[in-house]
C-alpha cells in the first residue's frame, strides 16, 4: 500500500513562505529566535498531539544541552627534550615516609607526568601499614588554600623581608621555636642552629605514659608496643585502632592476630566511655565513666594479685576479674595499656605489666619511640611566659597551637602580645591568622627530609614532584 503522508520540517516548508525559498538550498540556515518562533500567528491555526509535542521538547532540550557544552581544546603537545625518567602514560612509583605528628608510615607514591595521584603503604618495609588519613594525604597536595607566598599581617610580602624581619627580631630578644614532636635527626639540627629555645608540644597528649616510664624505668620515652605477641589485649580508653600512639603500625599487628587462619585468636577487653573504632572490634567491651578509668586500673591489679576489687559497680567487678583471669593465664603475652594522660593511671598501668613480665617481651624499653616528646609543662610556661610579655619572637613550626592547644584561649592572647610571631604552615589556619608573618611550607610530597621513629632507624622523605607553589627565586635562602 502506498504511503501518502507527506511531513513538513516547518509551517514555512508548508506555506512555502519567501523567507523559507531563500534559506532552502543553505547548509545551515539562520536559526528562529525563540522569540520570533513564539510571536508567529501561525501557531494558532495548528495542532500537535501530546506525544509529538513531548517528542519535540524532548529534541529540544537536547540540541540546547548539547549546543551550550563547548568541548575544551586540549593541546598535545610533545617533549622537545622528554625527561629521561617520565614517559607519557606510564606510571612512576616513588619510596617516601609520611609523618603528620599523629600517623607514620613508610609509603609509596604513584605518579603519572610527576603528578603524586595515590599513595599506598609500602608493604616491603616495617611500618608499612597505611590507613585512611595516609592514603588521603596526597589530596593536600592539590588544595587550592595553600599558600602560594609570604604574608605579612595578612598581606603579600617578599622573601627577603621576611627573612630580614625575623632575623633583626631574633636578635633582640627571646626567641622560641613550638612545633610538634620532630622526629627529623636534621631538621633538630636546623632549629638548633637557630639558637633559640626549642618546645615540643603533641595534639594528644603522651606526657604521663613517658613521666611514668622515666620514674619507673630511667627511660624518659614511650615503650614500644608489639601487639604481634599479644595474646590477651585490655585496653582502658585507648582508642589504638584509631588515634592513639602508632595506630598504623598496631592495627596491622593487631588484624594479624585476629585472623581466624592462624589456628588462635587474642582475647581484647575494651573498657571505655565512649563509642570507638576500637571498642567496636573488641570480644568483651564495657561501658565505664571517665572517672574510673583509674579504678579500672587499681581493680586489674589488685585481681591479679589476689586482693579484693573495690569502688566499682558490680557489672564492670565481674568484666574486671574476667579480664584478670586471661590476664594471668597469658604472662609475658599479654598488652594493658591505657589512654589517660594522669601519671597516677599510668602508674597503675605499668605496675599490671611490669607484673604479668611484659616488659622486654609485649612492651619494649630498650628500643623505645622516639615519637610522643611533647612537654606539657614547658608548653603551658611557655604560654604564661607570651601572656607576661616574656617572649619577643614566636616561631610556630607546622603546628596548629591556636586550634589544638587544651588552653588555646591562653594561647590566643599571649600570640597577640608578642612582638614577632612566625608561622611556618602550608595554608592559613588559625594560628597563621594571628600571627605576624607567615612563611609557607612545603607539602610532605614535594621536599626532603629524614625520620627516625626509633633509635638506630632513619627513613627518608623523598619528594615525588618539584614543588608547586615555590616563590623563591635561585640562590635566595630557604
Amino acid at each position: 500500500m502506498a504511503n501518502l503522508k507527506k511531513y513538513w520540517s516547518g509551517l514555512d516548508e508548508l506555506d512555502q513562505t519567501e523567507a523559507y525559498k531563500e534559506v532552502e538550498g543553505q547548509e545551515f540556515p539562520e536559526a528562529q529566535s525563540v522569540d520570533e518562533f513564539v510571536a508567529d500567528e501561525r501557531l494558532n491555526n495548528s495542532t500537535t498531539g501530546r506525544r509529538d509535542f513531548l517528542k519535540f521538547m524532548g529534541f529540544s532540550l537536547t540540541a540546547a544541552t548539547l549546543a551550550a557544552c563547548e568541548t575544551p581544546v586540549i593541546k598535545s603537545i610533545p617533549y622537545v627534550n622528554k625527561p629521561e625518567d617520565i614517559t607519557p602514560g606510564v606510571a612512576n612509583y616513588y619510596a617516601s615516609t609520611y609523618y603528620d605528628g599523629l600517623d607514620y608510615c613508610n609509603v609509596l607514591v604513584k605518579t603519572r607526568e610527576g603528578r603524586p595521584i595515590f599513595v599506598q603503604g609500602n608493604k616491603h618495609l616495617e611500618l608499612g601499614h597505611a590507613n585512611a588519613r595516609v592514603i588521603g594525604s596526597v589530596m593536600s597536595i592539590y588544595d587550592s588554600a595553600r599558600l602560594k607566598g609570604p604574608l605579612k599581617n595578612g598581606e603579600p610580602t617578599t622573601w627577603a623581608e621576611l627573612d630580614s624581619s625575623i632575623k633583626s627580631a631574633m636578635s633582640s630578644g627571646r626567641s622560641v621555636v613550638l612545633s610538634n614532636t620532630v622526629l627529623s635527626p636534621s631538621l633538630k639540627k636546623a632549629i638548633a642552629s637557630l639558637g633559640a629555645e626549642h618546645i615540643q608540644y603533641d595534639a594528644i597528649s603522651y606526657n604521663a605514659l613517658r613521666k611514668t616510664q622515666a620514674d619507673l624505668f630511667g627511660v624518659d620515652a614511650v615503650p614500644t608496643y608489639d601487639f604481634s605477641k599479644a595474646e590477651v589485649i585490655v585496653s582502658i580508653g585507648a582508642d589504638f585502632l584509631s588515634n592513639w600512639l602508632t595506630n598504623t603500625k598496631i592495627e596491622a599487628e593487631y588484624s594479624e592476630l585476629r585472623r581466624p587462619e592462624r589456628g588462635g585468636q587474642s582475647k581484647h577487653y575494651q573498657f571505655e566511655s565512649t563509642m570507638s573504632m576500637t571498642g567496636t572490634n573488641a570480644d568483651v567491651r564495657t561501658m565505664v565513666n571517665p572517672s574510673d578509668e583509674g579504678n579500672v586500673a587499681a581493680g586489674l591489679l589488685s585481681a591479679i594479685n589476689g586482693s579484693t576489687v573495690a569502688n566499682l559497680d558490680d557489672n564492670i567487678k565481674a568484666r574486671v576479674k574476667d579480664a584478670a583471669k586471661s590476664l594471668k593465664g597469658a604472662r609475658g603475652k599479654s598488652i594493658v595499656l591505657a589512654s589517660s594522660n594522669d601519671q597516677a593511671t599510668q602508674t597503675l598501668v605499668a605496675a599490671i605489666n611490669q607484673s604479668l613480665g611484659n616488659y622486654g617481651f609485649t612492651l619494649n624499653l630498650e628500643n623505645p619511640s622516639l615519637a610522643y616528646r611533647g612537654d606539657d609543662e614547658a608548653t603551658a610556661q611557655l604560654v604564661a611566659d607570651m601572656n607576661a610579655g616574656k617572649v619577643n619572637t614566636l616561631i610556630t613550626l607546622d603546628c596548629n597551637p591556636s586550634y589544638d592547644l587544651p588552653n588555646a584561649d591562653e594561647f590566643n592572647s599571649g600570640i597577640a602580645k608578642v612582638k614577632t610571631s612566625v608561622c611556618l604552615s602550608g595554608i592559613e589556619d588559625e594560628t597563621a591568622k594571628r600571627s605576624t608573618y607567615v612563611a609557607p611550607s612545603h607539602h610532605y610530597l614535594e621536599s626532603w627530609n629524614d625520620l627516625s621513629m626509633n633509635s638506630g632507624r632513619v627513613d627518608l622523605v623523598q619528594p615525588t614532584i618539584s614543588p608547586l607553589y615555590d616563590t623563591r627565586a635561585a640562590g635566595e635562602s630557604l
